[in-house]
């Protein structure tokens, strides 16, 4: 069975990810970096997949918050 990514959502962020090539985010403050992508990893050649979801986040952001 071969998989792959279907779709990669940021909700927080306005970005089109486009998953045909790399794409560049640039953050004013490592603080400011904090959100959540939701991918949709399923079989090639198949309709659906299942939602993965991560957060991605630096230390600063972190004690920014939670401190």
């Amino acid at each position: 069975m071969k998989i792959e990514v279907k779709d990669i959502v940021a909700v927080d962020l306005a970005v089109d990810f486009n998953l045909s090539y790399p794409y560049n985010y640039e953050f004013d403050n490592l603080k400011d970096i904090y959100f959540l992508i939701e991918l949709t990893i399923g079989e090639c050649n198949s309709g659906g997949g299942d939602l993965f979801q991560l957060i991605i986040t630096t230390p600063e952001a972190i004690r920014y918050r939670f401190d």
